[in-house]
């Protein structure tokens, strides 16, 4: 549970060196959803925001919008005393995002790509 109130980020580059909750829902075409989230160190914020996280080589990447990221309290699970953690992030982030269609297995290990326009691929 987190208490307290919530503030937007105003710069991105706040984010940088801090823990980051992610939560990201995956809406299939046939209707169901598959949920994923995380918690990771922000290592960039340009030209998208960069999350580390344990268990994976490849780091997740979203969206560059700061209307969509938020500092929140701390949980009453991680004691002050033990400063920025995993189990005391900083910020968070919700996404509801299409899967991709030919998607068939969780979509967690896949970072965001934007789409380039044309002309600009496999540049």
């Amino acid at each position: 549970m987190v208490t307290g109130t919530v503030q937007q980020v105003i710069d991105l580059g706040e984010l940088i060196g801090h823990y980051l909750l992610v939560h990201v829902t995956y809406a299939h075409r046939d209707g169901h959803d598959e949920h994923v989230e995380l918690v990771g160190l922000v290592t960039a914020v340009a030209p998208l925001v960069t999350v580390s996280h344990a268990g994976s080589d490849e780091p997740f990447t979203l969206p560059p919008d700061p209307k969509s990221y938020r500092m929140i309290p701390r949980s009453p699970f991680a004691p002050e005393s033990l400063g920025e953690t995993v189990l005391g992030p900083r910020y968070e982030t919700t996404w509801r995002v299409r899967a991709p269609a030919d998607s068939t297995s969780s979509p967690a290990a896949g970072p965001f790509r934007p789409r380039q326009p044309p002309g600009r691929r496999g540049e």
